[in-house]
């Protein structure tokens, strides 16, 4: 199902490309029938493949509710609302779908090529941020602990934190929300709003909570399950691992830099 998924948001990724197909420089090949426009053709079938995965992954949480062994999630409600909503199961499947791309993409930073290249576009987003936050952690050793710190006054060890936890952390909250600050797609401009060392990792001045996630009528549909998402792995990683950073040949520490991102605009 992994390699499905992959594929299929490679598929969607190549073909939202800029110019990946004519009728973007010509928009009147728009009106050219689907057996002489490729694009429609490939269009159609990526749609009809899309959509057979996302039902499939519906029908397998309708038959483990019909069992009883399917703890509460968003296709659970959706498929429960069907009637009440007055959606078709294609339209249910495609909505749980929507809402996870749309969590998943939480913000596009440039850090670890390969990552970005392994997971492809719909989990992208979300890896990139994870990739800041180890990032941090090697670079700020005094912000990792302090989280651990809180992380195992409020959890412990002998149980793995969960969501029932977040308003109880609220370090590791501000470290999220500086994650998705300090390294961001397009830092097209600096405003300091009181923090006067930008380019440092300090989560206590953060207190921006929808910045990253835009605003008004454009604002993220996935929003909460982005942040949500982010949190949880976030406080996974740090109730788990202790984050290092490399040594070399010598057992030197490698320092890795502190921007790691390829600077310019992509057209």
């Amino acid at each position: 199902m992994t390699c499905d998924i992959n594929e299929v948001a490679k598929s969607l990724s190549n073909a939202g490309a800029v110019g990946a197909y004519l009728v973007d420089i010509f928009p009147v090949m728009l009106y050219l029938p689907e057996w002489l426009a490729q694009w429609k053709r490939e269009g159609r079938q990526l749609h009809e493949k899309y959509s057979a995965m996302l039902e499939g992954l519906l029908l397998d949480v309708r038959s483990r509710m019909q069992t009883g062994g399917l703890k509460p999630c968003l296709g659970a409600s959706l498929i429960e609302a069907e009637g009440r909503n007055e959606l078709s199961k294609r339209e249910s499947a495609w909505l749980a779908g929507v809402m996870f791309v749309a969590g998943s993409e939480t913000v596009r930073v440039r850090t670890i090529d390969h990552v970005n290249d392994l997971l492809n576009a719909s989990v992208s987003q979300t890896a990139s941020a994870l990739s800041v936050l180890l990032l941090a952690m090697m670079l700020y050793p005094d912000v990792l602990k302090r989280g651990q710190d809180e992380i195992g006054i409020v959890v412990g060890t002998d149980r793995q934190p969960g969501f029932q936890d977040q308003n109880d952390l609220p370090y590791i909250n501000a470290i999220v929300k500086e994650v998705l600050r300090w390294r961001p797609i397009a830092p097209l401009e600096r405003f300091l709003g009181g923090n006067g060392e930008p380019a440092e990792f300090i989560p206590q001045t953060n207190t921006q909570n929808h910045f990253p996630f835009g605003s008004g009528r454009r604002i993220c549909a996935g929003m909460n399950l982005a942040y949500q998402s982010l949190f949880i792995n976030t406080a996974y990683l740090l109730w788990a691992l202790n984050i290092r950073k490399p040594l070399d040949e010598n057992g030197e520490p490698i320092v890795p830099s502190g921007t790691c991102i390829d600077e310019g605009i992509v057209v």
